[in-house]
């Protein structure tokens, strides 16, 4: 024996070398044919001791039950996960042919693309990896390239300098939305730094969207800066209107789809300020509905707590009651019924407070102030209430109609109205009560409050300015009172407007400041002319002449303020002929 082999030093009568260590059984996971169709037991040999000890022929052809279930059940999850897959693609692109000879994959990636571009940049790619997976595709040899607007680097070249851009969207917030508070100021501001830093070749999906709400923006600042108000940095109006064409034509590039997303509704929003601002009243109109039911396809109008920062709901809240504000207005200025009802609103009133201690993550400790947020609020309800007095008073479906075609208004409609102008003043701070005298430290927003709301009195009472005449006989009291109502609060707008304008407070382009003057004195012309004999028509035709000489100040800077003067040129004239003869 060699003496170097490993058991030469073991005794021959050990242990270890009669008893050899057992083996671990093999576990059996599939039977022979056999042994299958008689179902015993099968050791998976070839052949099994079954078959050998009787001389069958062994045989393992049929496919394993095990296995075919398994398989099936993959099949049909992948079946049923395609089936989700061609459902997604199809409500992205329903005309898409996935039979087609001509599919083209890499133009229907970037459709979708480009589709999912407009919600959310992680939700694009983690959709795109996860059909990846699914089809096998490597993502890497196609060009994925995201959707970029066509002329977004002559949009990028619009934009002023950096600090002209940051006065004109001050001026835009603090002028043209003195009443209307949507945007988070800090968050505004912070991304109008990001598109200065950014070159327009690296811009992702939301910077473009962002670069949307800011061209819409600055065609609004732009509009209020060419004023004598703001004469720090001078532009021309015709800019206004390239800007706003600007912002038009991404949302027209984007198609129906681009509107529903938040920028695209804030970018509407602003376009519908500087529609409004111009007054162009038939497109105003147009263009609110778009808005409101951009706002509506993306729940603006519901209350939703879960999904979004503070700030973002924020802003939600903010955005669609300022649309329906506006969508009230335009409304009530040409006559056409609104395109929401109150019963179908979900949505929360915004909070007020100031933008400083409003972050993602919650609202700070603060002591309550006055902000332009507090204006805001107070003149979204009152709004309400001229969407109130509209539906009373200017019923597209009178419920009562004279033989005369005349629509009778019952005395207890218009107390009713009354009472919530009176309730809604009576619930203002002191700091926002119609005060001329002593204004608080917003004093333009306060002037402009109280504009407004002898602007929504005027539409109260102006169908009964006809009463104040003194030629009519058969008058009653109630009726006469209304219409003195109309030419009291006429008067009263021409102090506002003379006090705004002593204190370079008063903007032409403010959307409701020309036609509440204008009404104003069209009221007091009328009551001058029907009231020749009595001493208060000279009074008031010279209150009348205040807002005439506003009208003519403003004539130069807006285009509604000049062809409104010629108008009220032509009645004063007619009126001075009248008074000249008594």
């Amino acid at each position: 024996m060699n003496p170097n082999t490993p058991d030469s030093d073991k005794p021959s009568g050990s242990k270890d070398a009669q008893e050899p260590l057992p083996l671990k059984k093999r576990r059996v996971t599939r039977a022979c044919d056999e042994c299958r169709r008689k179902k015993i037991r099968c050791d998976a040999e070839s052949p099994c001791s079954h078959c050998a000890a009787y001389g069958y022929t062994c045989t393992y052809n049929q496919p394993s039950l095990r296995r075919k279930a398994m398989q099936l059940k993959s099949f049909q999850e992948i079946e049923k996960r395609l089936q989700s897959y061609e459902l997604i693609i199809h409500a992205l692109i329903p005309d898409l042919d996935l039979d087609s000879p001509d599919f083209d994959l890499k133009h229907v990636l970037n459709q979708i693309r480009r589709i999912l571009s407009q919600f959310d940049e992680h939700l694009l790619d983690k959709s795109l990896k996860e059909w990846a997976r699914v089809m096998n595709l490597n993502l890497d040899t196609i060009n994925m390239q995201p959707t970029t607007i066509p002329f977004l680097t002559e949009l990028y070249s619009m934009l002023p300098p950096k600090a002209h851009c940051l006065y004109l969207v001050d001026v835009a917030f603090t002028q043209a939305m003195a009443l209307t508070t949507v945007f988070h100021i800090p968050s505004f501001l912070d991304s109008v730094e990001q598109i200065y830093a950014t070159s327009p070749s690296e811009f992702t999906a939301k910077k473009q969207q962002f670069l949307t709400v800011l061209i819409s923006t600055l065609s609004v600042g732009i509009l209020f800066a060419d004023t004598p108000l703001d004469s720090a940095i001078k532009y021309d109006k015709s800019q206004a209107y390239d800007f706003y064409l600007a912002a038009k034509r991404v949302l027209d590039f984007k198609g129906p789809r681009g509107f529903h997303t938040m920028k695209a509704v804030l970018s509407l929003l602003m376009m519908l300020t500087y529609l409004f601002s111009t007054t162009r009243l038939s497109e105003c109109y147009t263009f609110s509905g778009i808005a409101l039911r951009a706002a509506l396809s993306i729940g603006l109008h519901r209350r939703v707590l879960n999904k979004f920062s503070s700030v973002e709901l924020e802003v939600r809240k903010r955005l669609f009651w300022s649309l329906r504000k506006l969508d009230i207005y335009s409304g009530a200025i040409t006559g056409l019924p609104t395109g929401l009802r109150l019963r179908d609103i979900t949505q929360d009133i915004p909070l007020d407070i100031e933008d400083k201690y409003l972050t993602d993550n919650g609202v700070l400790p603060h002591t309550k102030t006055i902000s332009p947020i507090s204006f805001s609020l107070v003149h979204n309800r009152l709004i309400e209430i001229l969407g109130h007095t509209v539906t009373t008073v200017y019923p597209t479906k009178p419920s009562t109609m004279e033989q005369s075609g005349m629509h009778r208004i019952k005395y207890s409609q218009i107390a009713h109205i009354e009472r919530e102008l009176r309730d809604w003043v009576q619930s203002l701070p002191e700091e926002l009560k119609p005060n001329m005298q002593n204004p608080c430290e917003h004093g333009m927003n306060q002037g402009l409050l109280y504009l407004s709301y002898c602007h929504v009195r005027l539409f109260l009472y102006r169908p009964f300015i006809h009463y104040v005449s003194a030629s009519r006989t058969n008058t009653t009291a109630t009726e006469y009172m209304c219409a003195m109502n109309c030419v009291n609060c006429a008067r009263i707008v021409m102090n506002i407007a003379d006090v705004l304008s002593a204190k370079d407070m008063l903007n032409p382009h403010y959307w409701f400041t020309i036609y509440t003057i204008f009404f104003a004195v069209t009221c007091l012309v009328y009551y001058s002319s029907e009231n020749l004999g009595h001493p208060s028509a000279f009074i008031v035709r010279k209150d009348a002449e205040i807002g005439k000489n506003i009208l003519g100040k403003f004539r130069k800077h807006s285009t509604p303020a000049a062809r409104n003067y010629l108008i009220v040129v032509k009645l004063f004239e007619k009126l001075d002929k009248r008074m000249a003869n008594v």
